[in-house]
């Protein structure tokens, strides 16, 4: 609700709230950007991430906080989900399967952060269809528009910076 009444969620047309800028006033999920910023966003996400440590080798509590976070739909939800299997002792490699092959999530900015950490520690743990499916959208990217001031090279560079991005990891 405090997205909602800050009128910060993504286009209207876009239903799926998917770019709700958290990654701008949140960059770092697990720290507010400066001290003593008491917003409502940030009060609330310093109270998750602190459950989330506090809880982190509760199996049955994170599964069930793990449920109420995929009921949401902003973005912020999914950092939080990654992080969350990113910081967890606890077995999550369905979900982190699932969230890490989402092409949503792969093509979304606002979840780099998150996202290629959670690649890095999870990648080799996958099933080989699970791997071939994120090297397969990676592979494809997603819907690249070329700009007016980009030649046909720099185009095909930027796609390929892209790609690379997401190999790095």
């Amino acid at each position: 609700e405090a997205i909602e009444l800050e009128g910060r969620e993504g286009n209207k047309d876009n239903l799926d709230n998917f770019y709700e800028f958290s990654h701008i006033w949140r960059p770092n999920i697990t720290a507010a950007r400066s001290h003593g910023r008491e917003d409502v966003k940030n009060i609330l996400l310093d109270e998750v991430v602190n459950l989330i440590q506090a809880h982190a080798n509760n199996l049955e509590i994170l599964k069930q906080f793990t449920r109420i976070l995929k009921e949401q739909t902003y973005a912020l939800f999914r950092r939080v989900e990654m992080h969350l299997y990113y910081v967890s002792q606890q077995n999550f490699e369905a979900e982190t399967a699932a969230i890490l092959s989402d092409e949503r999530v792969i093509y979304a900015y606002n979840l780099r952060r998150e996202y290629f950490p959670l690649l890095d520690k999870a990648f080799s743990t996958l099933s080989e269809e699970v791997q071939l499916k994120i090297l397969s959208a990676i592979d494809k990217g997603p819907k690249f528009e070329k700009r007016d001031d980009f030649n046909d090279e720099e185009f095909a560079r930027a796609q390929d910076d892209w790609r690379n991005r997401y190999y790095t990891p």
